[in-house]
């Protein structure tokens, strides 16, 4: 599935509703924001509403990827 603007908190939540509708499993799931480039405006403008445990890919940097991580076990070695 493919939308349109960049995951937030908001579209994350309508999205595990219809996916949980359709009897997938969420874990299943990964939320992704596109962009061509972070050090253009769109992504600026985005960031900080980018919701938690989804990532942002870049076109100019298409081997890298960023995680916004809600597991606090990342960060501990938990």
């Amino acid at each position: 599935m493919a939308t349109d603007g960049p995951v937030n908190e908001r579209r994350k939540e309508a999205l595990l509703a219809l996916v949980a509708k359709g009897g997938f499993p969420t874990e299943h799931v990964a939320f992704l924001t596109a962009y061509l480039d972070r050090s253009a405006a769109p992504f600026r403008k985005t960031v900080d509403s980018l919701a938690w445990g989804s990532y942002a890919w870049f076109a100019s940097e298409p081997e890298k990827l960023i995680i916004f991580s809600d597991d606090a076990g990342l960060l501990t070695g938990a």
